[in-house]
C-alpha cells in the first residue's frame, strides 16, 4: 500500500511539473511573438533610414552638384558599410571618385535607384543625362 500512495504521489508531481511549464509556456509565447514583430518593426526602419539617405537624389532632373554629393555619400557608405551601393556599375572608392570628377556641376541628371530583393537596401544607383 505503501507504494501504491508513493507511486500516486510522484505520479501527481509529474503531471503538477507538467502543468506548470504548459502555463509557463502560454504566458511566454506571446511575448516571443511581440518580441519577434518588435524586431520586425526595427529591422523596417532601418532599412527605411538607410534608403532615405540616398532616395532624396533620386528624379529626372537632379542638378549634377547633387549627384556629386550623392556619390560622397555613396564612398562614405561603401568605406564604412557591408551593404555596398553601387554607382553606374562601379563600387570602387577610385572608380568613384572618376565618375564624381566626370559629372557636371550645372548638369541635369536622371537617377534612378534599385533596391534589393532580399534586404530592401538600396543597392544600384544609376546617373545619365
Amino acid at each position: 500500500m505503501e507504494n501504491a500512495t508513493k507511486g500516486l504521489l510522484i505520479a501527481a508531481a509529474v503531471l503538477i511539473v507538467i502543468l506548470i511549464i504548459s502555463l509557463s509556456l502560454m504566458v511566454l509565447n506571446p511575448g516571443n511573438r511581440i518580441a519577434g514583430e518588435a524586431s520586425k518593426t526595427f529591422d523596417e526602419l532601418t532599412v527605411s533610414a538607410f534608403n532615405a539617405r540616398y532616395s532624396s537624389y533620386e528624379g529626372d532632373s537632379v542638378r549634377g552638384n547633387q549627384v556629386r554629393e550623392l556619390i560622397d555619400k555613396i564612398i562614405i557608405n561603401n568605406n564604412s558599410s557591408a551593404d555596398k551601393i553601387e554607382f553606374n556599375g562601379k563600387t570602387d572608392e577610385d572608380d568613384l571618385k572618376t565618375e564624381r570628377s566626370n559629372i557636371t556641376a550645372s548638369g541635369r541628371y536622371k537617377v534612378d535607384m534599385e533596391k534589393d530583393s532580399n534586404s530592401g537596401l538600396i543597392n544600384k544607383i544609376t546617373a545619365s543625362m
